[in-house]
């Protein structure tokens, strides 16, 4: 599985931030295509503590080794074979 790397602003804070807005486009984008299957699986991956805190779905992995893209054509690229799997 390939995946796009939020670029570190060097405020942890900030960066977290744009993660959360990030992962909530992810899930908006996915309901609308009528995703029921992976939001299913985003959802098995919360920790049962969060769960209780009211989190429904881990989209972003805890660690992870990450592919910096620095072009749009990478950008593209990555997401067109997102998209094809």
């Amino acid at each position: 599985m390939e995946c796009l790397r939020v670029p570190e602003t060097g405020n942890s804070e900030g960066d977290e931030e744009s993660k959360r807005f990030l992962a909530y486009e992810i899930v908006k984008r996915l309901k609308s295509l009528g995703r029921d299957d992976l939001l299913t699986i985003l959802s098995e991956g919360v920790q049962e503590m969060e769960r209780k805190k009211g989190k429904r779905h881990q989209v972003f992995r805890l660690s992870f080794d990450a592919k910096e893209l620095y072009t749009l054509k990478d950008i593209e690229g990555a997401l067109d074979y997102i998209h094809g799997n």
